[in-house]
């Protein structure tokens, strides 16, 4: 049977000239892969964890540090233990993300290193482009895993309330928008080679250095320290590509769209930088 598209994976990701369905099937074969990955990860992760004692301290702290009232604000207030709960149920997630941003991050370096590392241009250019449609691939995955459990689950309206699930939307709204088009129209493009790394290889930073610093004591001078210091490293390196880089690359963009006279990327571009730019702002820099 002939395909509209082409199911050798391996081919699409390298293939310059490939289409939209091929993409879009890629796309989908990412977001099985991560959706399978996630779930391995947490049943070896979650045995070894929960229960322990130094994760529920960490979960403990966690709650006393704004972690009771992040939850307030998005509209499902809990008791610690109820936090601790989720802490300690969410943790394995955690460290998967981190990794898997980590990754997405990593397959664009030789597209922004100068030389390569001796790779050809349009393979590592088709590096980049993996790298923004993986995340594309976990953000679809990611975005129906929270609203499957938000309707289809027991206490789905409490666990996963409204302003989180718009809060993600958010979050996801660029990539999942713009990502193949992008990638279909401006491949070998700098600027989205550099925002895939930015957007990604920050989130990673800061996902590691979060979740390092919530098992931290900081009643322990030595602690403390450390938690300052890595939370420094993670603000500057969020104001670096989620701020200011980010302005540069969105602006060049926006620059680039008008002069092409390219008014379906610069209505939707504007909108989506704008609404991106506040999710920046309020939940990474802030």
């Amino acid at each position: 049977m002939n395909l509209p598209f082409n199911t050798d994976v391996i081919a699409t990701i390298f293939n310059e000239d490939a289409t939209f369905p091929d993409l879009l099937f890629l796309v989908l074969v990412l977001g099985a892969f991560w959706f399978v990955v996630f779930a391995v990860a947490a049943a070896i992760i979650k045995p070894l964890v929960v229960g322990k004692p130094w994760l529920i301290a960490a979960g403990e702290r966690d709650y006393d540090r704004g972690g009771k009232e992040l939850w307030e604000n998005i509209g499902a207030p809990k008791t610690k233990e109820e936090f601790v709960v989720s802490f300690q149920d969410l943790w394995a997630w955690n460290q998967t993300l981190a990794i898997q941003h980590l990754i997405g991050g990593a397959v664009c370096l030789p597209a922004i290193i100068p030389g390569h590392f001796g790779l050809d241009p349009s393979v590592a250019a088709s590096l980049a482009c993996l790298g923004i449609l993986s995340e594309m691939g976990w953000e679809i995955e990611d975005q129906l895993t929270w609203i499957y459990k938000r309707f289809f689950t027991a206490g789905g309206k409490e666990r996963v309330p409204d302003a989180l699930l718009f809060i993600l939307g958010i979050h996801h709204s660029m990539t999942t928008i713009l990502g193949l088009p992008m990638v279909l129209n401006y491949r070998t493009l700098p600027e989205l080679h550099w925002l895939c790394f930015d957007l990604q290889a920050a989130a990673a930073i800061s996902l590691m250095v979060t979740e390092y610093t919530k098992l931290l004591d900081i009643t322990k001078p030595s602690e403390l320290r450390r938690f300052q210091s890595l939370t420094f490293v993670a603000l500057a390196v969020m104001i670096i590509t989620r701020g200011f880089h980010w302005v540069y690359l969105c602006g060049s963009l926006l620059v680039m769209w008008y002069q092409e006279g390219s008014w379906g990327f610069l209505v939707v571009g504007t909108i989506i930088s704008a609404v991106f730019s506040l999710f920046n702002y309020g939940f990474c820099i802030e």
